[in-house]
């Protein structure tokens, strides 16, 4: 669902995944970071925050920090 979104729907799609899912979504919203859409890289970084448990925490933070970079944002 995350690939056939549009642009201004991803936000609100993310805002769902992210109340909703559970860490097995971290891998189909990670790419999404990289999207040059600013409220989506914003929202995408949200919904991993609240997605990521303690296993994949570390791969989260090292993802938008180093290759991201928060200050793009």
């Amino acid at each position: 669902m995350l690939d056939s979104a549009g642009e201004q729907q991803l936000p609100t799609i993310l805002r769902a995944v992210a109340a909703v899912g559970d860490g097995n979504c971290v891998d189909a919203v990670l790419p999404l970071l990289h999207r040059t859409d600013r409220a989506v890289r914003i929202e995408s970084i949200h919904c991993l925050a609240r997605l990521a448990d303690g296993q994949r925490l570390d791969d989260v933070r090292y993802i938008t920090f180093t290759v991201v970079g928060y200050h793009r944002f």
